[in-house]
Formats: structure tokens, sequence, C-alpha cells
């Protein structure tokens, strides 16, 4: 029975970020040269500095390859960590690196992966499980982590189909026919939560509307910084030390890391491989470089681990490192105080510019009341002219009414003495003619009376 893990590496050309203050991202190209350090035997890089130089990601991330390359480390990943019960009998032998095979199918993109068939039995018959693991440095989280994985299934699925139909003509056709079952897992190492979405349905648009057409899985995320070192310390193996070494990100967890003991350290060391030992060399150089111990101490402490103890090494290397601390406690907090400061500023800035759009505000407010006011204005004096053209043609009409009126009255004497100078000619008496203009007339007997008086 086979089961093959993938332990993929994320890609280099996307992991040169900072991972904490307190950690420096680069270290010269010499890095990738080795020499023998002081006579201890042992490769150690040559030397490194802070500037122009190989970022410390591609450091962790050869480190990486190298441990999940090692079959005993990756057996005890397996079985300690990935909480899949069917792991926890398998032995290093049980691991075959096929790396090589499947790079053929994925190219140059994913040459920095590593692939593992591991022999295990299922509920007392021989089967096939793939595992995918993939390792992710960042913390930042890659959102698209679930179609990675999918492109490894969909590849390791192909190539099981095509193995599977060289042996039998056909076989996949035949209705017994069953792919492997596999099982994705993403060893992360980054600080930040894990918040990418955990099933492949969630990157597909609308996939809620047809769930049942929607290929789907989801995957199973080992975060390092899940554990504590004091859970880690209870594995008692060598890839729990390991795990403990990858988690010292920043002065704090190099902190929590010293606390571990000693003399457990040391034990794990001693009685591990030699060929495990390598790789702790490796980890512990990068470790070194991290934490920007200078070239010729970390090669001093280096040739300490051949001569004495890896406890000794570290309660040194706190020693060495205190004033290293002590800078990044002040850069640290020269930090803080300049974030704090900027927030002020903006927040400063926010209220001035609140002020302002306020100010602005307000003079629209006052110029449209000024426009209103003009427009008041403007409407008053119409009216006063068009008021003042009234009472002129009011005036003119009552002139013309006047007028009319004394032409009326100058016509109506004009008629009452034409009568009474038609009834004197009768000869009457002026007591006669006022009462015949009163009758004919029908005016009173005193204006009868005046209009008598005026005749000649």
């Amino acid at each position: 029975m086979d089961i093959t893990a993938v332990d993929s590496c994320k890609r280099e050309k996307e992991e040169n970020s900072t991972e904490d203050k307190f950690i420096e991202d680069k270290v010269t190209e010499e890095t990738a040269d080795r020499v023998t350090a002081n006579g201890c035997g042992e490769d150690v890089p040559k030397s490194h500095a802070r500037n122009d130089g190989i970022p410390v990601s591609k450091i962790r991330n050869a480190n990486s390859r190298t441990i999940f390359g090692n079959a005993t480390l990756a057996c005890q990943f397996l079985r300690g960590y990935t909480g899949f019960p069917f792991f926890s009998d398998i032995k290093p032998e049980d691991i075959e690196d096929v790396t090589e095979h499947y790079r053929a199918f994925l190219g140059v993109e994913f040459e920095a992966d590593t692939v593992k068939k591991v022999s295990v039995r299922l509920e007392g018959r021989e089967q096939e499980v793939y595992v995918i693991s993939l390792i992710e440095h960042k913390s930042n989280v890659d959102y698209d982590i679930a179609m990675q994985l999918l492109r490894y299934m969909t590849v390791i699925w192909y190539d099981y189909k095509k193995s599977r139909n060289s042996v039998q003509e056909n076989a996949s056709s035949r209705k017994s026919f069953r792919y492997p079952l596999i099982i994705p897992i993403v060893y992360y190492e980054g600080s930040e939560k894990w918040t990418a979405d955990m099933r492949l349905s969630d990157r597909i648009q609308c996939s809620e509307l047809a769930l049942a057409y929607v290929p789907d899985f989801t995957y199973r995320v080992v975060s390092l910084h899940d554990y504590s070192n004091r859970e880690l310390e209870r594995h008692k193996d060598e890839m729990s030390l390991l795990m403990m070494f990858n988690r010292v990100q920043s002065a704090m967890d190099y902190a929590e890391f010293m606390s571990t003991s000693g003399e457990f350290i040391d034990r794990i060391y001693q009685n591990m491989p030699e060929d495990i030992k390598d790789i702790y060399k490796d980890v512990i150089w990068s470790l070194l470089i991290k934490m920007n111990v200078p070239a010729d101490k970390a090669q001093k402490m280096m040739k300490q681990l051949e001569e004495s103890s890896m406890g000794v090494l570290f309660e040194n290397m706190k020693f060495d490192i205190q004033q290293e601390w002590q800078k990044t406690r002040e850069a640290e907090q020269q930090a803080r105080e300049a974030e704090q400061q900027a927030r002020e500023a903006e927040q400063q800035a926010q209220e001035a510019e609140q002020r302002a759009r306020e100010a602005e505000q307000q003079a629209q407010e006052a110029e449209q009341q000024a426009r209103e006011a003009e427009q008041q204005t403007r409407e008053a004096k119409q009216q006063a002219r068009e008021a003042e053209q009234q009472t002129r043609e009011a005036e003119q009409q009552a002139q013309e009414a006047k007028q009319q009126a004394r032409e009326a009255e100058q016509k109506a004497q004009n008629y009452l003495l034409a009568a009474a100078a038609a009834l004197r000619k009768r000869c009457l008496s002026r007591e006669q003619i006022i009462k015949e203009l009163q009758e004919l007339c029908g005016i009173t007997e005193d204006e009868a009376a005046r209009t008598a008086d005026r005749l000649p």
C-alpha cells in the first residue's frame, strides 16, 4: 500500500517578505558557498552580511526541503501533527522519495516541492492514499492555496490512472476502478492566523447555486504557531525540536525558546542520527543569521556545537545577542512611538480636513444666503418699481377722471343754462323757471335757482 506525501515549498520568487523587525532578511551570496569551519569537520556558510545578499526566506526554504526530504523527520511529522490515525504506525523505511517523477509533470515552477510515497496498511488491506503537504513560510496567507492543491491532486490522479492502465489495459474504464484517496495538508509557519478559504468551492463564483456540480474538497492546516514550545516538547522527537527552531521569528519567540530545558535539547540532539544532525546544523546556522549574529561568532558557536552540547550553545547564544535584543526593543519602541505619532498626525489631519469641510460648507451656505438675499432685493426693487408705476398710472387715471368730471359738470351746467334760457324765451318768471328746471332736470331748488341767476 502506497501513500504519497507532497511536501511543497512556497514559490521562492514570492517569499522575500519581512517576518518581524527582529529578523534581518538578507545575507551575502557567499552564504551559498560552503567551507569547513575551524577544523570542526562540518560545512558552514563562510560569511554573511546585512545587505546585498540572499533573503533568509530562501535559506529557510532550503532547510524545509531538507527537513521534509528526510524520511525520519517526515515520518515524525505525519505521525505527530497531521491527526490521521492510519499514520500512527508508519516507519521511516515506509517512505520513498519520488520527487523527480512528479516534477516531470509539474515543471520548473514546482521544482522546490517534494513528493513522498508512504506504505501503510488500512483496515487490514493494502490501499493507496496520497497526502499533499504544502509548506507556506510567508506571514501573508496565499488565498489560492486550494487551487494549487487541486493541481497537485489532478496530477497525482492522472499519473495513477496512467500507471494502472499500463499494467492492465483500460483499467480506469472498468466499473470497479477507483482513484486513490488524497488528503491535502498545508504546513504553515506564518505568525498570522490562517484566513484562506478552507474549501475549493469557496473559490468558485456562484458555486452555491450548483454545489452538486462543483468539484470540492477541504484541506488540513498544520499551523506552527498553534503549538506552544511546551506542546512540541511533549512529542520528544527531532521534528518537534526543529519546529521549535522554526517558531523563532522574533525576539519574543527566542525568549520563549530559551525557556526550553537545555537537558531536553541535549537529549534529543545527542540521540539523533548523523544525517539529522547535519540538518540541525543548517537550521541552527539559519537561526543565527536571522538573529544577526556576526559571522565569526556564528562559526565559533557552530564549532562549540561539536565540542560541547546544544544546550550550552544556546545559553552562550543568549549572552551573545543580549545587545541585539536591546537594539531590537529600542527599535520596536521607536517604531511604536513613530506609529503613534503618525496616528495622531493622521487624526489631526482628519480633524483639520473636517474643519475645512465644515468651513467650506458654511461659506457655501453663506454664499447661498447672500445670493438669495440679493435675489430678494432685486425682486423687492422690481415690486417697488411696479408699485410706483401703478401709482403713476392711478394718478394719471385720477387726473383724467377729474378732467372728465369737470367736463361733464360743465356740460351739465351748459345744458341747464340752455334749458333755463329756453324757458325765459317763453316769458316765464324766475320762480316758474326754477320750478320747471326742477321738474325737467331733476335738480334741487338751490341748483335750479343758481342756474336761473346765471342767466344774462
